[in-house]
């Protein structure tokens, strides 16, 4: 099954590209340089893609804990300020009874 489904890929292979394909040579895959060539380049492409993927979702990443830790921040300043206001109130409010104002 694996043979019929190769023969089907070198088919469509060289009727893409009307090139001779690819022989095997003592172990070795054969084909013309420009050839190789421009399957090194597509190969190339792709891996870059898939490094510069990696690396985005290493930055989204980064951005959403950022982003997670920036709001746990704001939240506590948020707690920090409004304990502090009524504690002031609090103290105006004990200062005001003992002064008799």
């Amino acid at each position: 099954m694996t043979d019929t489904h190769d023969n089907n890929n070198n088919n469509k292979y060289t009727e893409d590209r009307n090139v001779q394909p690819p022989c095997i040579h003592k172990g070795f895959v054969c084909m013309p340089h420009d050839e190789f060539e421009k399957v090194l380049e597509n190969a190339a492409q792709k891996g870059a893609a898939i490094a510069l993927a990696n690396t985005d979702m290493v930055e989204v990443k980064s951005l959403l804990d950022a982003w997670r830790m920036a709001k746990t921040t704001a939240w506590q300043t948020l707690i920090k300020i409004i304990t502090t206001l009524v504690f002031t109130l609090l103290g105006l409010g004990v200062y005001s009874k003992m002064s008799g104002k």
